[in-house]
């Protein structure tokens, strides 16, 4: 006889292994069996089943989203009403059974619309996507757009005109641009780096900053003060 934290934690479970899919084909129902006595337990611990249906019952009162499904068994003690199943009508109903899968599966549904249409190479990163911060959410919004209209740009990462967008935040949340991007990331860039590595500025049409800067001193007082020199 499962109890009610029991099947929470599968309810849970099932939520954190099928978000992804529902977000695109979300299916028309759930159920979740609580593996109800048997008759001859039925009969013979009464107590130990009563104390389990009333524990379901209040579960039930206070979940209105979820349904029990029942059965009605005859045992030595007479006729019996036995639970057999929770019931769910949909994703929204099913997450809403738990705090955390309620505002997790909100901030998914408000967030995947936003995004490029569906591809391969996004829905491994649906799970970073949705726990950034609204900030970075946006400015991720802003990168991969910009990104897709300017293809080769052939700018400096310095040169992008993005709002708060600088070379750190893109080096470490460059694999979901490159997601949204549709592109799939070199095999030697690393899973989490603070650098953007040149197969990634290549990828993104971006020129990479130069070894070399070759400054000229214009002002006489400049040259003076590094003994004459002009060229640096």
């Amino acid at each position: 006889m499962r109890s009610p934290g029991e099947v929470l934690a599968q309810i849970r479970t099932r939520y954190s292994n099928g978000w992804r899919d529902w977000l695109v084909s979300p299916p028309d129902g759930f159920s979740f069996p609580l593996a109800p006595p048997d008759v001859t337990t039925t009969a013979r611990e009464a107590t130990k089943v009563s104390d389990w249906l009333r524990a379901w019952r209040t579960w039930a009162g206070e979940h209105p989203t979820a349904r029990l499904r029942s059965t009605t068994r005859r045992t030595l003690i007479g006729t019996q009403e036995i639970y057999t199943h929770v019931e769910v009508d949909d994703v929204d109903a099913l997450a809403g059974l738990s705090p955390e899968t309620a505002a997790h599966s909100a901030r998914a549904q408000q967030r995947y619309p936003q995004l490029v249409p569906p591809h391969l190479r996004l829905k491994p990163r649906l799970a970073e996507i949705v726990d950034l911060d609204d900030r970075d959410f946006g400015l991720l919004l802003r990168a991969a757009q910009w990104f897709a209209e300017h293809p080769q740009s052939g700018l400096t990462m310095r040169q992008v005109p993005i709002r708060g967008l600088h070379t750190k935040w893109l080096a470490r949340h460059r694999r979901l641009v490159l997601a949204l991007l549709d592109l799939d990331p070199s095999p030697s860039s690393p899973e989490s780096d603070d650098e953007l590595t040149p197969e990634d500025v290549d990828l993104l049409g971006l020129r990479p900053l130069p070894r070399q800067v070759d400054i000229i001193l214009l002002d006489p007082a400049d040259r003076r003060s590094l003994a004459g020199l002009r060229h640096l």
